[in-house]
């Protein structure tokens, strides 16, 4: 991935060198050696641009996955391709069949049980309920609103009728009781479902059948807690978990990015932490051609612009010769190990599986970080004070008592898994 944002590591425009570097590819170098070189992605560079395996619609770039998926054979790469992210030149490592019907099984049955033979399942389901919390059918109150339909509910019009009392008990369920009124906006609302015309009491019985059912999912699911102990832990552990996230984010996370006289008191007692390492302003010439890396280290003794140079060794659609320019730490992608510091042009390294030649035009010794081009990283290590501070006080509060026996029960069983 070359970024399309502009940056002091590159002295031509992104597509230019995704260019360059896909006719490297076609003069047949490595992939993975030009991706350590090359690649700003900084999570798969050093691998030679490896990601984890990705199906459709994973990734939030869908031109990145036509490129992907239009591959069709192990060791194939695309032409550049342009995302929100930058250009890229995707090479096809592996292709991955279906999983086994082991691992597909949960979602399988999840499947199922959203067709028609899931309706047994429901139904015996509501039938244990019904004898769980003691549900009994109301007939009276049945026969009372087959008599207050008419043939406004075929049309979608039908309203309740001026005398309605809806306070009237309808159905009770354990400790929650339900009235007229809640299974009149029922039909209100359930109207539209029907799609042909019935007898009235063939009408309220399946209504009725309906609300039953959803109003003792919802009460179950509501005393879910008090019927299943398991469940009753998950969710007060998820409860106490909003509740921790709660007490962190007002303790910790909100003081690091409201507090601006602690974090700085934190970075002005902790600057030794926060320096820049000793840096080179550098050009770096690559190529997989020795021969032409000493001809292009000449001219670059001789302070020759590195896109004069490219004019002279990249030519007839070959590209010999990529620069990268700019400040680097030792640790640069674009250096090579056990580099040297010093000023002017540096002997001929061998660098991923090619050549470099460096040529140093300034140093930049170890100096101290302001807190603004620090401050990612004070705020995030002054997180990490607050937290552990704000842990010993309370285990200065708390009396801890650990039994050791089943610790170590605990790690021996862990350890011989």
């Amino acid at each position: 991935m070359v970024n399309t944002k502009p940056g002091d590591s590159l002295a031509e425009n992104a597509e230019t060198r995704i260019n360059e570097i896909y006719k490297k590819l076609q003069q047949g170098e490595d992939f993975e050696s030009l991706a350590k070189q090359f690649s700003e992605d900084t999570s798969s560079a050093h691998k030679g641009g490896l990601l984890a395996p990705f199906s459709a619609g994973q990734l939030s770039s869908q031109e990145f996955e036509d490129a992907a998926f239009g591959l069709e054979n192990i060791g194939d790469v695309t032409k550049p391709v342009k995302t929100q992210f930058g250009w890229h030149i995707l090479k096809l490592y592996d292709k991955q069949p279906v999983k086994p019907f082991s691992d597909l099984k949960p979602e399988l049955e999840m499947k199922v049980k959203r067709d028609e033979r899931s309706r047994l399942i429901d139904d015996a389901l509501v039938s244990k309920l019904k004898v769980k919390y003691d549900v009994i059918t109301n007939q009276k109150a049945l026969d009372y609103f087959t008599s207050i339909l008419n043939d406004d509910y075929f049309k979608r019009t039908w309203k309740l009728p001026e005398n309605f009392n809806g306070k009237s008990d309808f159905i009770k369920i354990g400790i929650q009781s339900y009235t007229y009124q809640d299974f009149g906006d029922y039909l209100l609302k359930n109207q539209r479902s029907v799609q042909s015309k019935a007898p009235f009491n063939q009408i309220v019985s399946k209504q009725y059948e309906a609300f039953l059912n959803a109003i003792l999912m919802q009460y179950q699911e509501a005393h879910l807690e008090e019927d299943n102990k398991d469940y009753a832990n998950i969710v007060q552990e998820y409860r106490d978990g909003l509740l921790l996230f709660d007490l962190m984010e007002t303790t910790i996370w909100n003081a690091a990015r409201t507090d601006s006289i602690a974090v700085q008191d934190f970075y002005n007692a902790h600057k030794e932490n926060y320096m820049w390492p000793d840096r080179v302003h550098a050009v770096v010439a690559a190529s997989s051609n020795e021969n032409v890396l000493k001809k292009v280290g000449k001219l670059l003794e001789k302070d020759t612009d590195p896109e004069e140079i490219k004019s002279l060794y990249n030519k007839n659609n070959e590209i010999n010769i990529i620069f990268t320019t700019g400040l680097m730490a030792a640790q640069d992608q674009a250096l090579p190990e056990n580099f040297e510091f010093k000023k002017g042009l540096s002997k001929i390294y061998k660098h991923s599986n090619g050549f470099v030649i460096v040529m140093v035009k300034d140093l930049y010794p170890s100096t101290q970080k302001t807190l603004d081009e620090a401050k990612g990283n004070v705020v995030g290590d002054f997180q990490t004070f607050k937290e552990n501070t704000w842990i010993e006080e309370l285990k200065n509060k708390y009396k801890i008592n650990v039994n050791e026996e089943a610790l170590k029960q605990v790690k021996s069983s862990i350890k011989n898994q």
